[in-house]
């Protein structure tokens, strides 16, 4: 399981409110929402579902940061079952409900600690024993083989993102 993380990210993040005139508007949040309805955690994005897990199939819950904002989505979270891991914003729509929700179900305050981050970090939120610990073990991409690939590199480093062993460990077993 790797992701690429960039500078470039296609998510725009939108305020949930905007002013006009002194009358507020509500704009689009385009970082999506996220909700459970029963045992299914539901991502909303574009106004399309884009997925859903069953929440007793969740081994490891974690969050990450890059370095794409603060004109883009920068903060996320991870869900990860044994087959999969699916991602979701930060600033997706129900955060704060559905993560109340699962910390009741799970016995365990998810407790999300990222949020000051402006560079790549990550962190396990779940199972409570790999709380703090890594998420992702950060590997720089493959240096360029042009002099031009070289400079984009410098200019827009790119790195891959592999589960750390431990987060590797536990979604196995």
């Amino acid at each position: 399981m790797v992701h690429a993380c960039g500078l470039m990210c296609l998510i725009a993040r939108w305020p949930a409110k905007m002013e006009r005139n002194n009358e507020v508007m509500s704009a689009p949040n385009l970082s999506g929402q996220i909700n459970l309805d029963g045992d299914m955690i539901i991502h909303i994005f574009q106004e399309r579902e884009a997925w859903r897990v069953r929440a007793p199939d969740i081994r490891v819950i974690g969050e990450f940061t890059n370095t794409d904002g603060p004109h883009a989505d920068d903060y996320f979270f991870v869900f990860i079952t044994p087959d999969q891991w699916f991602e979701a914003s930060f600033y997706a729509e129900g955060r704060d409900a559905l993560f109340a929700e699962l910390g009741s179900r799970f016995g365990h305050m998810l407790q999300p600690g990222l949020c000051y981050s402006t560079s790549l970090a990550s962190r396990v939120l779940y199972p409570p024993r790999l709380e703090g610990h890594p998420l992702f073990d950060v590997i720089p991409a493959k240096r360029a083989s042009t002099l031009f690939g070289r400079l984009w590199q410098r200019v827009f480093p790119r790195v891959d993102l592999h589960f750390t062993g431990e987060v590797k460990k536990e979604v196995e077993s």
